[in-house]
Formats: C-alpha cells, sequence, structure tokens
C-alpha cells in the first residue's frame, strides 16, 4: 500500500513538473515574442467579405518532440510558410499531437525517426521498456491531459499570432477526467486564439480498439466567418454517412486529418475516402497526411484538396494535392462558395428524412443535434 501511495506521488510530481515548465502562459509568450511572427503578421486575415477562402493542406513528417518549445517552432514554421502564401484556414493531420508522446523518459531514445537505422523501436519495445503491466491507454490516461494543455497553449497562439483559422489535427487525449477514456479527437482554432469545437473519431482502426481507444458518437459542424466547417478524423471519411450527414448540417467544408499506417503506398487505394465522399455529397474538402516512420509504423498519404468534379478546373475533382506520399509539404486552394452553392442548387438533393430516422435512428438523428 505504501508502495502505490509512494508510486502515485511521484508520477503526481511529475505531471505538476510538466504543468508548471511548459505553463500555457509561458509558451504563448514565447510564441508570440518570436521574430518570425512580426513578419508573419503582415499575411493576416483582414478581408470581410467570405464568398471563398484560401486554405492549406500541411503534410507534417512525424517525430517525436521531448521539448513543447522545439514542437511550437516547428508548428510555427508551417503556420508562417501557409499564412505567407495567404492561407486563412490551415489543416494539420491525424496525431499530430502525439508527437509529444517523447515526454516521455526514454522513448526519444528508441525512436530512430531521425537515423538512417532500420530498427526504429515499436510501441510493443516501448511498452516493454516502461514496465510490465502498462498498457498505451494508460500512458495516454496519465500524459494525455498535460499533452492536451501544451498543445492547445501552442496552437491557440499561432491562430491568433496569424489571425489564421487552424485544424491542429488530432491527439489521444481523456475526453473526460471522470471516467479516463481516451479519444482520438481533433481541434479548430478561430484567428483570435479561440477554440471553437473539438471532434472525437467515431470509426476507429482495429489497433486502436486494441490501444484502448474508444470511438466517438458525434458530428460537429462548427460556424465561422469562412464558412460552416466539420472535422471527422480519418476514418470517418470511409463511411459514406460521415459526409451526407455533415451536408445536412449545412457543412461547407468537411476537414480529414489522417495517418495511414501503410508502408506499400498505392494512390488509388488511399484515395477511396475524401475524393469519393467529395463526389456523393457536395461539399470541399481537405486532407492533411502524417508521413514519415513513427514508432514502428511507416505512415504515408498525400494531402489534398478536393471538389465536386464541375467545380474542378480538369474535371478531375482535385483542387490541389500533393506530389509526395512520404514527405513534408504544404498544398494550396482557392474555394468558390458561390459556385458550391450554385451547384447545389442544380444538383438538387434527394432524401427522405423519415425513411432515415426510422431506420437508422442512431445515425441520423445526429442532424437535428
Amino acid at each position: 500500500m505504501e508502495k502505490n501511495m509512494i508510486d502515485r506521488l511521484k508520477n503526481d510530481l511529475f505531471k505538476l513538473y510538466l504543468d508548471y515548465r511548459y505553463r500555457p502562459g509561458r509558451l504563448k509568450r514565447y510564441i508570440m515574442k518570436s521574430k518570425k511572427g512580426l513578419e508573419g503578421k503582415r499575411y493576416a486575415l483582414s478581408r470581410k467579405d467570405y464568398s471563398g477562402v484560401r486554405v492549406a493542406a500541411i503534410q507534417v513528417k512525424a517525430e517525436l518532440y521531448n521539448n513543447p518549445f522545439r514542437f511550437a517552432d516547428k508548428m510555427e514554421e508551417l503556420v508562417f510558410k501557409a499564412s505567407r502564401e495567404g492561407a486563412e484556414l490551415l489543416v494539420f493531420p491525424e496525431d499530430n499531437l502525439v508527437q509529444f508522446l517523447g515526454f516521455l523518459p526514454g522513448i526519444t531514445d528508441m525512436d530512430n525517426t531521425d537515423t538512417e537505422e532500420d530498427d526504429a523501436a515499436g510501441l510493443d519495445d516501448i511498452l516493454a521498456e516502461l514496465g510490465e503491466g502498462i498498457s498505451i491507454a494508460d500512458i495516454l490516461a496519465f500524459i494525455g491531459p498535460v499533452i492536451k494543455k501544451i498543445s492547445l497553449s501552442i496552437f491557440s497562439a499561432l491562430a491568433r499570432k496569424y489571425s489564421v483559422y487552424i485544424m491542429a489535427g488530432s491527439g489521444l487525449f481523456p475526453g473526460n477526467t471522470n471516467t479516463g477514456a481516451v479519444y482520438n479527437i481533433s481541434y479548430l482554432f478561430g484567428p483570435d486564439g479561440t477554440l471553437l469545437g473539438s471532434q472525437k473519431k467515431n470509426h476507429l482502426l482495429p489497433m486502436e480498439g486494441e490501444w484502448g481507444i474508444k470511438a466517438g458518437e458525434e458530428l460537429a459542424v462548427v460556424s465561422t466567418a469562412i464558412g460552416r466547417l466539420a472535422f471527422p478524423v480519418c476514418m470517418d471519411a470511409t463511411y459514406f454517412e460521415t459526409f451526407r450527414i455533415a451536408c445536412q448540417k449545412e457543412a461547407d467544408i468537411v476537414i480529414i486529418p489522417i495517418a495511414n499506417p501503410d508502408a506499400d503506398y498505392n494512390y488509388w487505394a488511399a484515395l477511396r475516402g475524401i475524393w469519393g465522399r467529395v463526389q456523393e455529397s457536395p461539399v470541399y474538402g481537405i486532407k492533411s497526411a502524417m508521413v514519415g516512420d513513427f514508432l514502428g509504423f511507416i505512415l504515408t498519404g498525400q494531402s489534398g484538396i478536393y471538389a465536386p468534379i464541375p467545380l474542378t478546373e480538369n474535371k478531375d475533382g482535385i483542387l490541389a494535392e500533393s506530389r509526395y506520399h512520404d514527405r513534408e509539404d504544404i498544398v494550396f486552394a482557392e474555394l468558390d462558395f458561390n459556385s458550391l452553392r450554385e451547384y447545389r442548387k442544380e444538383l438538387g438533393r434527394e432524401e427522405n428524412r423519415g425513411f432515415e430516422k426510422r431506420y437508422f435512428p442512431v445515425i441520423y438523428q445526429l442532424i437535428e443535434e
């Protein structure tokens, strides 16, 4: 009993140390004072008329960070590049905030993402190193609240500093401190730094379930000055209903952050999600991919910006797409909401809400929420 109390005390002290050393105010001051921001501020939002918006899908090369200031520097570098090109909505990938697992002692030594070695540690190796009986859910429940606080502070400051909307990607965090259940959650910030909304991943990969991650049960659509935005996570785009419900909730843009563990990348297989969904339910789609060797997984994907076929210059449903599936990149496109509205009118909408609610009540009741 005494040993358990000592262990709990050590754990609490570790979290208190991280809370103090990387407290939100300190991180925000660090970001706001960097010289890069003074130049970047010239590219801040100033328009009042949002008949359209310029967006950026940011493809991130995965890395483990054990220092929030290094992570903040990297994220600001990407935000600066995107805002310099006039982007007003910036999208980061799934698991962008998981890169903070480098806080855990020894993990950065075990990960070889910055080396030429081929024997980078996987999660099983890391769990074995941390101790017998430790699960991934245990790790995330323990460190998640601290990482969440740091992550949200960084992206709030970046959104405010550059006066842009940022979908910060997702992290694996406890959704409710009372239950300790861990979810894959994405976050959206406004140009004043306000957290506008969050979204739990509703459709998990099998391995996420094995880790103890829980699935969400809601689909948020957030109203902003640049349109109505939904931002479900990765596998959610595999299912027709996700985009249909978002469209029926009057979303203009559906954002999909992804982190796809597939070493044998196939462009056509990867296109099965967002491209098809955008054609079925007329919205603009933005996909941002996490890529690279990360914790034993080879993550691949091509970030892109998509639209209904008639709204694209080459009549292929693609407004912009990265040429790479395994390296950092940023792609840009202009979204025209007037054209989207006109296309929706021409297309019309065939639906039977009564049928949907009667036979799929759990799914389609979300439209009324």
